[in-house]
């Protein structure tokens, strides 16, 4: 009979954060296609810990892009103040990761808890996004197609023209990004460790 050598020393276990509340920042938010047919595809949003015991672990949070779960993937941009603007998702086509809007980088407070709802006779640990500490960047609107103009009647003989001077094209005018109420300045800070500093609640 033959033995097969395995060696399980090199493999890394994946533990929770410990419930709380975090400083973090936007790791990526990731496109991940269904593996059921019956399912929809999701968003992953991971978070980065920024300060605090922590420092460098990662949590991340799923949102369904089902039409039922519509209100709460609205809910999630309406903390950057992009909802009502956005009109698409642009994803990469080769990593999947999202790039418009780009919030790879945006600091924001997010928390790790135990849901109460049991799944499959167990609960589970999650994560959400509860705050963010900065005005994200404005999404890039998509080029929008220009309405057909009707035909014009056969214009009357012109004369010869004469000799055209070279012009320069010019540039068509850009919409102005949507502004976005600025937010005032939040200073980073580990939320469980020193008094001084505000808890979340």
């Amino acid at each position: 009979m033959p033995v097969i050598p395995i060696d399980f020393s090199t493999v890394e276990t994946f533990d929770n954060l410990p419930l709380s509340k975090y400083y973090g920042s936007i790791d990526k938010v990731e496109l991940r296609p269904a593996t059921d047919p019956t399912k929809f595809d999701q968003l992953m949003a991971t978070y980065l810990v920024t300060d605090g015991d922590q420092l460098g672990r990662k949590s991340s949070e799923f949102l369904s892009l089902s039409p039922k779960a519509a209100f709460r993937l609205k809910r999630w941009f309406d903390h950057f103040g992009l909802s009502d603007e956005l009109e698409a998702l642009e994803v990469d086509d080769d990593t999947n990761l999202l790039t418009s809007p780009d919030l790879v980088g945006v600091d924001v407070i997010f928390e790790v808890y135990q849901d109460p709802k049991l799944y499959q006779g167990e609960k589970q640990v999650r994560t959400r996004l509860l705050e963010v500490l900065e005005d994200a960047p404005a999404p890039v609107p998509a080029p929008k197609a220009r309405a057909a103009t009707a035909a014009r009647p056969a214009a009357k003989p012109a004369p010869a023209p004469e000799p055209e001077l070279d012009e320069e094209e010019e540039e068509e005018e850009e919409a102005p990004a949507p502004v976005t109420p600025a937010r005032r300045p939040t200073t980073k800070a580990a939320i469980t460790s020193a008094p001084a500093r505000r808890t979340l609640r």
